[in-house]
């Protein structure tokens, strides 16, 4: 572990419970708000994971954010499944999550391979809501996009 780990392994837990706590005031994106609370807590765990020397545990119990996090981008900025695709999408990001979960202790290639199909699902997600969404959601999506390259940049 290097010497920058203890001090920015709780930032991002805090990013996310400050991010989760605001999309649960009344507003559409309730679901998303308490996934990222979920998420947040996982990610306490594997930090407290850390630092009791159990590297292997807190490597499990990140990737298994994967599912709770990947739900809050799909519900983000309200959960729909009328649609077919919707529903589609929804399927596929969960078992695309929970089989990334499940193969991250055996195949990591496997593992990342799944992980991309959730990722892809994800942007085809954002792509449909910006192409077919309402006014509110586009504009959900494109601040939630720009603030997602801001973060990979």
């Amino acid at each position: 572990m290097s010497e920058l780990a203890p001090v920015l392994a709780p930032i991002a837990p805090a990013l996310l419970i400050g991010a989760g706590g605001v999309l649960l005031l009344p507003s559409r994106a309730r679901v998303s708000g308490a996934l990222l609370l979920l998420v947040a807590t996982g990610m306490l765990a594997a930090v407290v994971a850390l630092f009791v020397d159990q590297s292997t545990l807190a490597t499990y119990i990140a990737v298994g954010g994967l599912l709770p996090f990947s739900l809050a981008v799909l519900a983000y900025p309200a959960p729909h499944a009328r649609h077919p695709l919707d529903f589609c999408l929804w399927v596929v990001v969960a078992a695309g999550s929970v089989l990334t979960t499940a193969f991250a202790a055996f195949d990591t290639s496997a593992s990342g391979a799944l992980a991309s199909i959730v990722g892809i699902a994800l942007v085809g997600h954002g792509w449909r809501v910006l192409e077919s969404g309402g006014e509110q959601d586009r504009l959900a999506i494109l601040w939630l996009s720009w603030g997602a390259l801001i973060a990979a940049a």
